[in-house]
């Protein structure tokens, strides 16, 4: 396995969007990757409900265990019901949070400013905005789209486009990239008379 690939499982306990009882989550992240998916829910009461969650995580770790694969159980999110916004779980709160302060909530520059992040980064995430339903991916392409626009990128990016786009229409090459193209040729040709 690449020394580069490095996957971690997290899990932790939520109240679930309804409050009604404690549910297991599932985080996964590598690189600009990162899911957080509901797994199951647990029960009504605190000590039976981290029980349960932490037999599934010693359970999992063991099923998944291999190497560049590291894992954690975080436990309870903390002051569960009193810090959340809406209707977001804790957790989904501290990453609203985090972006509302200038800073990355995951991803390869996890806690580090959004505003120091090269511009390529910076361009990735304004582009997943458009592709998603989360409220956190919608508000990190939000400030990353201030940004953008700040520095110029979604200009400079269409004017690398155009320039591209010129440069193609210039080439001597036929087809396009990807395609497969059959030609005929004919090895016949005329020599000179003289000698």
């Amino acid at each position: 396995m690449s020394e580069q690939y490095h996957m971690h499982h997290s899990f932790y306990i939520s109240t679930g969007a309804l409050d009604a009882r404690f549910t297991l989550r599932h985080t996964r992240s590598s690189g600009h990757f990162y899911v957080d998916s509901y797994v199951r829910n647990l029960a009504d009461s605190e000590d039976l409900a981290e029980s349960k969650a932490l037999a599934y995580y010693e359970a999992f770790k063991e099923r998944v265990g291999c190497p560049g694969v590291s894992f954690s159980f975080d436990g309870f999110e903390t002051d569960q019901l009193r810090q959340r916004r809406g209707k977001l779980s804790v957790r989904d709160t501290e990453s609203i949070k985090k972006i509302e302060a200038g800073k990355f909530p995951f991803g390869k520059y996890s806690g580090q400013d959004i505003n120091n992040a090269d511009d390529s980064y910076i361009l990735y995430w304004v582009d997943q905005g458009a592709k998603t339903d989360s409220v956190i991916i919608s508000a990190l392409a939000s400030v990353c789209l201030n940004i953008a626009m700040e520095r110029d990128l979604l200009a400079k990016r269409e004017a690398a486009k155009i320039e591209q786009l010129e440069q193609d229409l210039k080439s001597n090459f036929v087809g396009e990239l990807g395609q497969r193209m059959v030609f005929f040729g004919n090895d016949h040709f005329q020599r000179s008379s003289q000698s």
